[in-house]
Order: C-alpha cells, then sequence, then structure tokens
C-alpha cells in the first residue's frame, strides 16, 4: 500500500474545506430562500442583539429596508418596544437559552396584533412573527357578540321567570327554555328533566280542547300550529297540572319563530283563565239575568197581559149583552151574542193559562220535580219538534222513572235545553237526536250520567266561537257541565251537524235503581233495556213507568 505524501494531504484537506464551504453556502442560500418565501415575517440577532438577517415580510411589516438594519442593535433601531412584553420574553429566552411566545399589540404599527415565536439560534435568537390583526378582532367581536348574547339570554331569563303563566320556546323534539311554571305545571325539576322525557310528561297532563273536549295526543302541544306553518293561535285548553293534581284552564297562545323566513322554532304561552273566564261568566250571567228579566216584561205585556185585557173586554161585553137580554124582544139575538163573548173570552183566558205556564216553564222546569229528568226531557223534545217543525226528534234513554240529584237534574236539562234550542234556532235541520243514559266511567267504575243532543244540519267551526261570553250560550253549557266536575265535549264541522256530549259524575244511586247502566252510547243504540220515543211518544222502557 502506497503511503500519500503531506503535498497529498494538504491538497485533499483544501478540496475538503473547499466542498464544505461550498455545502455551507449552498445551505445557506437554500435556507435563505426559504425564509424568505415563508409567510412569516423573520429576522435573527446575534448575542449582542445585532441584526444578521432580516426577510422580506418583516421588511413589509416595518416598512424599512433590510440594508438599514443588518448590523444594527434590535432596541436602538426599536427604541419603543424596550421594557414591552416582547422586551422581557426575549431577554429571558435569550439568558435561558428556550424559546418563547407572545401576542402583543404594537404601538410602532399602528396598533396591530402581533403574534411573535422566538428561538434560541447559536449565540443570538431567531425570532419569527406575523400581523394576526384581523384574527384577534374577530375573536373579540365573538368575544363581545358572546357576552352580548349571554346577556340577553340572562335577561330573556329573567323575563321569563318573571311571566306568571307557562311559557315554553323550542321545537317539536327539544324545548330550549321554560320558566317555572311550565316546569311546575308538568311537574318536572328542571328543562333538562323535560326534554329526557318529553312526550312522557305532556301525555300525563292530559291535555284536552275546551271548547270540544276532544283529547289532544301529546305531540300536538304546546308547539303543534305553529310549527306546521300556521301563524298566530289561540285557543283553550284543559290540563291536568301535575303538582296540584287538578285541571287548569289554559288559554294557549302559539306563535311561530322564523329565521330568514324560515321557522326555527315557536313561542307558546299558557295563561291560567279560570278566573278571568270566570269574571266573563259572571258578567255573563248579570247581562243574562237582566236580558231574561226584560224578556219575561215583554212576554207579559205582548203576551200574558193582552189574553188577560182581551178576555176582560170580552166579559164586560158578556156583562153588558146579559142585561140588554132582559128585554123580551132582543132575546133570541142576544142569548147567540152572549154565547159567542163568553166563548172568546174562555178562550182567551185558556191561552192565557198556557202562557203562563210556558213563561214558568222557561224560568223554572217544573217538569223535573213531577215527571223527573227523563220525563221532562221527553216532554221538553216534543215541545220543541213542534216549535221547530222537525220531521223526527228520537229520545233514547234508560232512566226513565228514574230520579237523580236536583243540582244534576238541572244541569242536565238546562244544557240539553240550550242544544236544543241552538239546533231549532241556527242548525237548520230535520233530525234531533236526544240521548240520556246512566252508566259507569269504564276507567273508575264510578256511576256517571251521559247526555247527547245531536242534529243533522249545516254545522258550524266550534273554534270561532272560542271565547264569546257575550251570551251564556256553548260557555254556559261547558260551565254548567264543569261545575258538577263533568266533561262537556262539543263536535261540528261546516256540513257535518253538530253533537254536544256531557258526561256528569252521579254522587249517589239513582232513585229508584230499576237496572244496570248500559256500557256505552253510540249513534245505532238497540233498545235493549232503552227506551226510545219520537217527540214524546212513549214506547215503554226500563222500569216501566
Amino acid at each position: 500500500m502506497s503511503e500519500e505524501t503531506p503535498s497529498a494531504d494538504r491538497d485533499r484537506a483544501r478540496r475538503d474545506a473547499a466542498a464544505l464551504r461550498e455545502s455551507d453556502e449552498r445551505f445557506r442560500l437554500q435556507a435563505a430562500e426559504v425564509l424568505e418565501n415563508v409567510s412569516d415575517a423573520f429576522y435573527a440577532v446575534d448575542g449582542q442583539w445585532r441584526f444578521t438577517y432580516v426577510n422580506r415580510n418583516a421588511e413589509r411589516i416595518w416598512g424599512i429596508r433590510r440594508e438599514r438594519l443588518l448590523g444594527r442593535n434590535l432596541w436602538e433601531a426599536f427604541p419603543a418596544s424596550m421594557g414591552s412584553e416582547l422586551h422581557g420574553e426575549m431577554l429571558r429566552a435569550a439568558a435561558e437559552r428556550r424559546a418563547a411566545h407572545v401576542e402583543i399589540r404594537s404601538a410602532a404599527l399602528g396598533g396591530a396584533w402581533l403574534s411573535v415565536n422566538v428561538y434560541p439560534s447559536g449565540d443570538g435568537l431567531a425570532v419569527y412573527f406575523r400581523d394576526v390583526t384581523e384574527r384577534r378582532e374577530a375573536e373579540e367581536q365573538r368575544y363581545w357578540l358572546l357576552r352580548q348574547a349571554q346577556s340577553r339570554a340572562a335577561e330573556l331569563a329573567a323575563v321569563m321567570e318573571s311571566i306568571p303563566d307557562a311559557l315554553f320556546i323550542g321545537n317539536a323534539a327539544l324545548v330550549t327554555l321554560a320558566n317555572a311554571p311550565a316546569l311546575d305545571l308538568l311537574g318536572c325539576g328542571s328543562l333538562e328533566e323535560l326534554n329526557g322525557d318529553l312526550q312522557g310528561f305532556v301525555g300525563r297532563a292530559r291535555i284536552r280542547d275546551a271548547t270540544t273536549g276532544g283529547t289532544l295526543p301529546p305531540d300536538r302541544w304546546p308547539f303543534d300550529h305553529a310549527l306546521e306553518g300556521g301563524g298566530h293561535r289561540v285557543r283553550e285548553l284543559v290540563v291536568r297540572h301535575a303538582r296540584l293534581d287538578r285541571d287548569v284552564l289554559l288559554r294557549c297562545a302559539t306563535s311561530p319563530a322564523r329565521l330568514n323566513n324560515e321557522i326555527i322554532g315557536a313561542v307558546s304561552l299558557n295563561t291560567d283563565i279560570r278566573r278571568s273566564r270566570d269574571r266573563f261568566l259572571v258578567r255573563g250571567l248579570l247581562n243574562a239575568h237582566e236580558e231574561e228579566r226584560r224578556a219575561v216584561a215583554y212576554e207579559l205585556h205582548d203576551g200574558l197581559t193582552q189574553y188577560v185585557m182581551a178576555a176582560h173586554a170580552h166579559l164586560e161585553a158578556f156583562r153588558a149583552l146579559r142585561q140588554e137580554a132582559a128585554a123580551p124582544p132582543e132575546a133570541a139575538d142576544a142569548d147567540a151574542d152572549v154565547e159567542r163573548e163568553l166563548g172568546r173570552g174562555l178562550e182567551c183566558l185558556r191561552r192565557a193559562v198556557q202562557e203562563s205556564r210556558r213563561l214558568v216553564s222557561g224560568l223554572r222546569a217544573l217538569a223535573l220535580d213531577d215527571l223527573g229528568l227523563a220525563g221532562a226531557l221527553e216532554l221538553l223534545l216534543a215541545e220543541e219538534k213542534a216549535r221547530a217543525g222537525w220531521r223526527e226528534a228520537e229520545f233514547v234513554h234508560n232512566a226513565a222513572g228514574r230520579r237523580f240529584d236536583a243540582l244534576l237534574e238541572t244541569a242536565a236539562y238546562r244544557v240539553a235545553q240550550e242544544a236544543l234550542t241552538n239546533a231549532r234556532k241556527h242548525a237548520r235541520t230535520e233530525r234531533v237526536r236526544l240521548v240520556l243514559v246512566a252508566g259507569a266511567d269504564e276507567g273508575t267504575g264510578k256511576p256517571d250520567l251521559t247526555l247527547e243532543v245531536r242534529d243533522w244540519g249545516r254545522g258550524f267551526r266550534p273554534e270561532e266561537k272560542a271565547g264569546e261570553y257575550s251570551h251564556l250560550g256553548l260557555p254556559g253549557m261547558a260551565e254548567r257541565v264543569g261545575l258538577l266536575g263533568g266533561a262537556y265535549r262539543l263536535r261540528s264541522a261546516p256540513g257535518q251537524g253538530t253533537l254536544v256530549r256531557a258526561v256528569f259524575p252521579v254522587a249517589a244511586p239513582g232513585l229508584p235503581a230499576e237496572t244496570e247502566a248500559t256500557e256505552a252510547v253510540d249513534e245505532t243504540m238497540d233498545d235493549k233495556g232503552v227506551t226510545k220515543s219520537d217527540g214524546g211518544e212513549e214506547d215503554g222502557g226500563v222500569g216501566g213507568g
């Protein structure tokens, strides 16, 4: 193996050194190219804080050419940074040889926000920074928007809790807000508990339409109409209050919540209107009382009084004719006149008696005292049929000869009277059916009494009559039933007739209890234990009669 000469070693060492310098130069050039093309601004300082490198982005942000900075002391070039947070972080990074990160607002750059990363490099530091003003401003805007939203949410929550009515905000799947009265109504301890079993809580509340008496499915309250694209809607509902364990009458107002013309939820405000409705009803009762007194006065003046006055005149004429009849020549003609005047006077008195009975019956159903509920209803139906000219008026019942509590009999009679009067005045029907069945509640087995009045007339929309308290018509029937703890239902639609159904609890067995009650009432009731009559013609029935 040949030995190399010292000259050859020196030549190789020079070549190696040259190659290393060339490699270092290529790396430096490549690194410089990388640093020139990075999106961040970059500069480097040595151990004496002199600039050793500044890239083009740093030039752009500072607005200073790099030739004016290279070799110059950093703190002399930017004296305003002395004592700043960045100054302290860079001193610590240089002393402890560790990386640092800080975001600062630069006074020198007009208050722009800079994100600065500092790294130890050789005996100095390498610094990357970028302008993050837009991001910081966006973050600040989001922060203040969030604070504003939280403040508004707190204000909304305070407003909701100050409302004494049950307020729900949400959609079909989730209640996003509910105040304490709303949670109390459904027996929930929290909004989370409510949403955990929303349909269950609503289902147990047993929601019923106060006008028609129909039960609402759990998914139809409290937002149903609003979420389906409907506008503002108000209706009256009966809800079983979970905490109080009693029915409450609510006026439910729902409205859709829209964003960019799209429904994103709904608001439901449920007001307990029992007291306000009672005030309306009391006012209506007073008005009805005055109207009734006025009607009785007119009836007495135009009916009974006229008949009595006419009878008085005819009887006066009768007396005068009797006196004239004493003269024999006129005796034959006078006898005929006497008989005519006497007949007319008696006819007027007969009509006066009938009119007085009609007026008294309007004030108090005396037939209830004499005939009981079934008999009084049969007589009522016959009278209404005669007045209305109905072709068919059927009475189906199983309560012949059976007596109930006086208040129950009166309430049932008045409900039937009102329903039949409405059918006569408004239904334009040829057919009416009245049903009275003593039975038992399917759920509890407790005795009850069911009254139904149905016509096949023109019908109407019940929701259009809701809240009309100026006359005690439909609301009056519902109140009579409700005051006795019963259930009232009204079903009607244009062209489909009207059904009024009232179910009264029976506190004690009727007297006499001749039969057991039938299990149900439907349109095709058979005559097994049931009395059927048409316009007062009795066919025989339960217990004879």
